[in-house]
């Protein structure tokens, strides 16, 4: 159908209808060895975190856990590992002795030297993994301190974590190579303080020969299975253990680089180099008195280059020293990159400082292309060539500061200080430098990293049960010197009894009288206090009103008896319950709703819309009521005869299609014209408060008035979602004779169609003459009549039943 006239001249939506006229790393590489003892290890928390360059050499590792569970054949190394926790990261340390250590071999990645973490953190022991198990593959590369990384195989939706958030490092030794890892508790969704154990396994491949299937493996739990790549049954069991922290210190200086002890001609050692097509490389140069400062030469049209230093963390400052020697322009630009990902490529941060002294911040999208706008810009000075200079940039969470200072100024000048949007901040990752179109040489590169040493806090020591939240204000001090407020900073509360001090979304509610410790995290930073919650004065009030339908029915002129009417409340003290209308205030904007005495009459019949409130919440409800003598609740009810030629009903909506006149009330019926663009489809939605209801009838007289084709159809929707799609619908082809003249379809969550159903009528849609739609739904079940003849009765109506929302369709 393209266009059809007096479509529908009479439409009834009556509700309520009641009832109808009758592996380890994958699945090719198993092990096979199984042992009847689940490993469990109790994990230390740290103070301070390693640093994740692959060497382990940090006095606060412990690399003494045997890998024992071998499968494989001839002579097996030793393979070790240590853990350690904090509030942020789960780090692994691992040690594998490999005497022939292999990279880029035949076969699968699996096939490699390699070793692999499989995480269990719901601890459900079984197959296949969850949601939040996952499978981490790191595979040995040479002369590089980056592990080639992998997602498991299992279909859980691990690959579409974000791999850039695990930062990881490798490095070859003396009897074969070491891992160093950081895994944040968020991508496993967990909370390490609040839960405390997790399944762990741990697997390294040694790969001795040039065949693929040379290789053996050792495990560290293998409990009574031989798979794990998508099977957690075999797991070891990982305890969390707050008391006795490790608190070796660890320095804070990541990276320190003057370049003068390295080579003319190279970079130093794990520095990843990357370069426009054409491009020079960054390469260091040393001058007659052997100080080394690393260069970019490319001053022509379109020449850009990238270096990466193998050193990585969240929150950082990096700075250097930098001299423009010679440029294309003076827009031409060098810059500090910062939080790379672990392969040196995009996306990444940087600041940039233009020849020019335009400074700013920017993002390089994971297509390579910048954000736009760019997020900071902003003019400093010129920097004139030759001339000494530094930049310092400083990243704590999505919070930039950008410094600036030539080399005879007493100290560096903030050009910005801004709290960007998480969308153009990279959260974590490594330090690099970039250069655009210009000769420019860097030197003392030095990254330093910057942790929440303490929280100064402001916390009640007594407060009334059922106040409200807890009001908690204060600083955080930086290891770095700076002191910023707390507002805004994304603080984790915690309570030593829920009972007491409730957190509920993050925040402190006092609930009954008692005494519970308050506990305050940021990053690594911990503030704790006792707080005593006193009786509280006033009783526990209504927080939130639910009803499971939203509407109740009524008859014209007959009470309805308040306490019949029962909502689900939550209260203040956090505790559930119910309460009866009849504890409620109730109002309508209709005089023909009368609240009195405990009741509700309606005067006359129709849909009325209501509020109830308690506490100052409100919940909308909506009253249905009938005369005595009729046998249906009608939701809706229009025959077009007295309302305003060329309108669209008050209350209806046009979804598509866009010219008013094709879509509007004309002698007496509604008319859709789609027979053409931009009309072509179109489709008009009912008033919104028929949403509320989902088991109804749906009645209404139509035609096709003309067709492009006799395969053209429109519809009846209902049961729409989103004031758009999903949907259900009965659409009726003009040629309704046909095998699948009449449909029971839906319009998907990916918009495409989904015909569950079909049916044929008895005669193709004669434009003369005028049509008896009838749509039954009641649950997962519906009935699609013409003229009181079922074409289309089925069971598959479940899945949009929860919301429900009753609409036209004309195509």
């Amino acid at each position: 159908m393209k266009r059809y006239k007096r479509v529908i001249n009479r439409l009834i939506v009556a509700a309520l209808v009641a009832s109808f006229v009758p592996l380890g790393l994958s699945p090719e590489q198993q092990a096979h060895a199984a042992d009847d003892v689940r490993n469990t290890l109790n994990v230390r928390k740290t103070v301070n975190a390693p640093v994740i360059d692959g060497k382990l050499d940090e006095s606060l590792w412990s690399i003494n856990q045997s890998l024992t569970k071998q499968t494989g054949s001839g002579t097996f190394k030793d393979s070790k590992f240590g853990m350690l926790w904090d509030n942020k990261y789960l780090y692994i340390g691992v040690k594998a002795d490999d005497d022939s250590l292999t990279a880029a071999g035949s076969g699968n990645w699996f096939d490699q030297d390699n070793i692999n973490f499989f995480l269990d953190p719901t601890m459900h022991q079984s197959s296949p993994y969850v949601a939040d198990d996952m499978q981490l593959g790191f595979v040995y590369q040479a002369d590089s301190t980056t592990p080639e990384f992998h997602f498991g195989a299992a279909a859980n939706g691990q690959n579409s974590k974000d791999a850039n958030k695990i930062l990881r490092a490798m490095q070859k030794t003396a009897t074969g190579w070491s891992l160093e890892t950081a895994i944040p508790w968020d991508m496993l969704k967990m909370d390490p303080n609040l839960t405390k154990k997790l399944g762990l396994e741990i697997g390294v491949t040694d790969r001795y020969g040039a065949d693929a299937t040379q290789q053996r493996n050792s495990y560290w739990s293998a409990y009574q299975s031989s798979s794990f790549w998508n099977d957690t049954s075999g797991f070891g069991v990982i305890n969390l253990i707050d008391s006795n922290p490790v608190t070796d210190p660890v320095n804070p200086v990541l990276l320190e680089e003057n370049f003068d002890t390295i080579p003319a001609g190279t970079l130093p050692y794990g520095w990843i180099s990357d370069v426009n097509a054409g491009s020079p490389a960054f390469t260091v140069v040393q001058d007659t008195y052997g100080n080394g400062r690393v260069t970019f030469d490319g001053k022509a049209s379109g020449k850009q280059a990238r270096v990466v230093a193998p050193v990585q963390w969240d929150n950082y400052t990096v700075e250097a020293d930098i001299r423009f020697e010679s440029v294309l322009d003076s827009a031409r630009w060098a810059s500090l990159m910062f939080r790379v990902p672990s392969s040196g490529k995009v996306p990444y941060n940087q600041m940039a400082i233009r020849q020019n002294g335009t400074y700013e911040f920017a993002y390089r999208k994971a297509d390579g292309n910048w954000y736009s706008p760019t997020p900071i810009s902003g003019t400093w000075r010129a920097l004139t060539l030759n001339a000494d200079y530094s930049m310092k940039v400083r990243v704590f969470d999505n919070n930039v500061k950008e410094y600036m200072k030539a080399k005879s100024d007493p100290g560096y000048t903030m050009v910005t200080d801004t709290t960007l949007p998480t969308t153009v901040v990279m959260e974590k990752g490594k330090v690099g430098l970039q250069a655009d179109q210009n000769k420019v040489s860097f030197d003392n590169l030095k990254v330093t990293r910057i942790t929440a040493d303490r929280l100064n806090l402001v916390v009640p020591g007594s407060i009334e049960a059922l106040t409200g939240p807890i009001s908690v204000t204060g600083s955080v001090y930086y290891s770095d010197g700076i002191t910023e407020s707390i507002l805004n900073k994304p603080l984790k509360y915690y309570s030593s009894d829920e009972s007491i001090i409730k957190v509920s979304n993050n925040v402190l509610y006092p609930v009954k009288a008692g005494s519970a410790e308050v506990r305050v995290i940021y990053e690594n930073a911990e503030y704790v206090q006792q707080v005593t919650v006193t009786p509280s004065t006033v009783p526990a009030k209504v927080s939130s009103l639910k009803h499971n339908d939203n509407y109740f029915l009524a008859t014209v002129n007959q009470p309805v008896d308040l306490t019949s009417i029962t909502f689900k409340a939550d209260f203040t003290d956090f505790t559930s319950g119910t309460v009866t209308g009849n504890d409620l205030t109730w109002t309508s904007s209709s005089p023909s709703v009368v609240v009195n005495n405990g009741s509700l009459t309606v005067l006359q019949k129709g849909v009325y819309a209501l509020t109830a409130q308690k506490d100052g919440v409100s919940i909308s409800m909506l009253v249905v009521a009938k005369e005595t003598t009729d046998r249906e609740y009608v939701l809706y009810e229009e025959n077009f005869d007295q309302l305003t030629e060329g309108i669209l009903p008050a209350g209806w909506t046009r979804k598509e299609g866009t010219t008013a006149s094709k879509a509007v009330v004309k002698a007496g019926s509604f008319e859709m014209d789609a027979a053409a663009s931009p009309d072509n489809p179109s489709r008009v939605l009912l008033p919104d408060y028929l949403g509320t209801f989902g088991n109804y009838k749906i009645e209404a007289d139509v035609t096709h008035l003309q067709a492009n084709d006799t395969a053209r159809w429109h519809s009846i929707m209902y049961r729409i979602q989103n004031n758009d799609y999903p949907y259900y619908q009965m659409a009726v082809r003009k040629d309704a004779t046909a095998a699948n003249g009449v449909e029971f379809a839906e319009r998907t969550t990916a918009n495409a169609w989904n015909v569950m159903d079909t049916g044929a009528f008895t005669e193709a849609i004669d434009p003369s003459k005028m049509y008896h739609y009838t749509v039954k739904a009641f649950n997962n079940r519906v009935m699609e009549m013409i003229n009181d003849k079922v074409v289309v009765d089925t069971d598959n109506a479940g899945s949009l039943f929860a919301f429900r929302q009753v609409n036209l369709f004309g195509l």
